[in-house]
């Protein structure tokens, strides 16, 4: 059971419960898991993401993420400069919690002075000061073992490392008390080890009273409280959006990130209800966690690139979630059928290739370390993900965005008609339809891919060209759009 002093306030619409923890009382609940991160809201704390932070803290791999690395690394500099008299840096801000919506933990009990009660000056003071809608209250959280009371939404870092900082600390002294007392069995010399465990000896009566004394604010978001003093939560939606707001918004998480978990955005809503329908759009082979596809990934795509290729294909241009209107809203609804049989159709010209040897891992390296590496095709390149949704809004301009379009048109792109490789291992040439739409040269005389806006439009140029949608065929604007964009 943790008690703490808050004030309730009102937050739009929500309640706030603000405080301060001492790093002990952060460290403790980490420990036991009464504060903790959903993963379904946030990333790991870890390289891999299929490994949660809980993962990470339960079999003890939360040392191994360089994150974690990094904080303990900066908190020894912090300390040492305590101890030096140096107090210049290590501002660790505020962790912002949020209450789940099916917390039955926390409990508030609202101070409120009797009235026939006689209070001194300062009390009485400090009760008038506390306005209409703040009220000092304790805040009681009991979630019962093994449970959470509220889940982290920025401040994830600070919260386990603190935990992990001391846990770290006492495993580096019990190490080389052990390797001491090996060492001196043997009667070997332990001078080194000696002189390390004496600056570790010397740090820790420091390091208990910081976390004994420093205190983090923390504030605290719920739904409501009932007239019983019961805390009611918020749900998923809104601990994602803590997330995005708390660490997306100052590029503390990646563009996947925001697109992952985006709940405002009319493109994204309807980008979640196509990826449900088209197989290599789901999560098994789209990068959600990282803004790059690395080596060894068995991935195809970025979210990032999914998303900003259904923007252009509807709205005819990449911004999603920074371009949201009224326009966008209807521009959906108006073309989403359209633009939803255009990737419907893509899929069953691409997807094969997209999902080969989905099956085996072993196998599915080799096949997209062949593609990419060896052979270059460009079919899985972002650029060219995005290239496709730029042509599908000039076919959807060409068709008046008819929700009945035939896209047989686009079997033309079928790769039975078109060579995607842009290198030829066997004769050693490169070839100039992509090296030219997508590729630069460079210092080896070969070509890499160039990831500009500039290539996304050559490649949707080649693409219409061999649409053969001739340009009498377009609007004025349409055509205009070719020569200056």
């Amino acid at each position: 059971m943790y008690l703490t002093p808050v004030i309730v306030s009102e937050h739009l619409g929500k309640k706030t419960l603000t405080g301060t923890m001492s790093l002990k009382d952060i460290a403790s609940q980490i420990q036991h898991g009464s504060i903790s991160v959903n993963p379904d809201a946030q990333r790991s704390l870890g390289a891999d993401q299929t490994q949660t932070t809980k993962y990470l803290l339960s079999t003890n791999e939360i040392g191994k993420s360089k994150r974690m690395q990094s904080f303990c690394n900066f908190m020894n500099r912090i300390l040492r400069n305590i101890q030096n008299g140096k107090v210049d840096e290590g501002f660790l801000g505020c962790i912002q919690l949020i209450v789940d919506e099916n917390n039955e933990g926390l409990t508030l009990k609202i101070v409120e002075p009797e009235k026939d009660e006689k209070l001194s000056h300062s009390v009485a003071l400090l009760f008038e000061s506390m306005g209409k809608v703040q009220q000092l209250a304790v805040m009681k959280a009991d979630p019962g073992f093994g449970k959470e009371y509220a889940q982290i939404g920025d401040g994830q870092g600070r919260s386990v490392g603190f935990y992990h900082w001391y846990n770290s600390f006492l495993n580096q002294k019990a190490a080389l008390q052990k390797l001491i007392q090996k060492k001196e069995k043997k009667a070997e010399d332990t001078g080194n080890e000696q002189l390390l465990l004496n600056q570790l000896l010397s740090l820790e009566p420091l390091l208990n009273e910081v976390f004994d004394h420093t205190r983090v604010s923390f504030m605290i978001y719920a739904k409501n409280v009932d007239e019983n003093g019961n805390v009611q939560g918020l749900g998923i939606d809104a601990q994602r959006r803590l997330y995005i707001e708390g660490n997306a918004l100052n590029s503390q998480a990646s563009t996947e990130q925001i697109m992952k978990y985006e709940n405002y955005s009319p493109i994204i809503l309807d980008l979640i209800d196509i990826r449900s329908e088209i197989e290599w759009m789901a999560p098994k082979f789209i990068e959600e966690d990282a803004k790059s596809i690395g080596k060894s990934s068995v991935k195809v795509f970025t979210l990032s690139a999914v998303a900003k290729a259904h923007c252009w294909a509807i709205c005819n241009h990449d911004k999603p979630i920074e371009k949201v209107s009224d326009e966008m809203i209807v521009d959906v609804e108006d073309r989403t059928t359209f633009v939803r049989n255009f990737w419907k159709k893509i899929d069953s010209i691409f997807g094969e290739i997209w999902i080969e040897h989905d099956d085996d891992k072993k196998d599915r390296t080799a096949y997209l370390k062949d593609m990419r590496d060896n052979k270059r095709c460009v079919l899985f390149q972002n650029i060219f993900l995005q290239a496709l949704g730029q042509t599908c809004y000039r076919l959807g301009r060409h068709a008046g965005w008819d929700k009945e379009y035939d896209f047989a048109i686009l079997d033309k792109l079928s790769p039975s008609k078109v060579n995607y490789n842009a290198f030829d291992e066997d004769c050693d040439q490169w070839n100039s339809i992509w090296t030219d739409a997508l590729m630069k040269a460079n210092q080896s005389g070969g070509f890499a891919f160039n990831n500009v806006t500039d290539s996304i439009t050559k490649t949707r140029n080649k693409l219409v060209e061999l649409l053969e949608l001739a340009q009498s065929e377009q609007s004025a604007e349409e055509q205009a759009s070719f020569e200056f964009e």
